[in-house]
């Protein structure tokens, strides 16, 4: 009885971590439009500086414990911030997280992403085509697309995230060189690490991230600004 408890226990612990990472992961989804006027004013100043178009709609996580913002859809119009990230954040640091995702929209990396995707998808494609029209065994034919799934899952989602790390590195480069004092995205990043967990991974996690370890953004920008 008592093994069985403690298996229980850990069944629901491995569940409960799993909902959380899932929570994290898309954070952006419980948002709410907001009418704050000093974001939407701070969000056309930042256009106007990158040349690209305002954002349409600013919406809020309400959740202290995230310091996040991103860029969502694909025509780049929506922004969502995390409470969190009002409430740690100086008007100068909010101004160069804002400058970040609008460099994501200026590069285009939600299309150039898109694009990645769909071509990923139809190279996938010939292997599966092979299988159906030569394949006679119907075990053999689920064997092999089942493994072929597994392939091109894997390669399409290790690509993709090796595509999302370069892009942040790149929306990075674009802040520091439009702000007048780039240490206030420095300053930013250091605020994340001291409300994260700091984990860089193993070799092998950090493949299937979506954004590159804070503290490596920073060595690297830092690097970038010493310059």
């Amino acid at each position: 009885m008592e093994q069985y408890r403690s298996i229980c226990n850990k069944i629901k612990l491995k569940i409960k971590n799993l909902v959380r990472y899932i929570e994290l992961y898309f954070w952006w989804v419980k948002s709410y439009d907001v009418k704050n006027h000093i974001l939407l004013e701070l969000s056309r100043n930042v256009a106007a500086a990158l040349g690209v178009k305002p954002f349409k709609k600013i919406k809020i996580v309400y959740r202290d414990d995230i310091i996040n913002a991103a860029a969502i859809g694909f025509t780049c119009r929506t922004l969502v911030v995390s409470q969190g990230m009002l409430n740690n954040l100086t008007y100068d640091e909010l101004r160069a997280v804002i400058f970040h995702e609008y460099a994501h929209c200026q590069q285009k990396h939600h299309l150039k992403l898109l694009a990645a995707s769909i071509s990923a998808i139809l190279i996938g494609v010939p292997p599966y085509l092979y299988v159906a029209l030569y394949v006679e065994s119907v075990t053999a034919f689920f064997i092999l697309a089942g493994i072929l799934f597994t392939l091109t899952y894997v390669i399409m989602l290790l690509f993709i995230r090796y595509l999302t790390r370069k892009f942040e590195e790149e929306a990075d480069i674009i802040v520091v060189k439009n702000l007048e004092d780039p240490r206030t995205y420095l300053q930013v990043l250091q605020k994340i690490v001291l409300r994260s967990s700091n984990k860089e991974g193993n070799i092998i996690e950090r493949l299937f991230w979506s954004h590159p370890p804070v503290a490596k953004r920073l060595r690297k920008l830092y690097r970038y600004v010493l310059m």
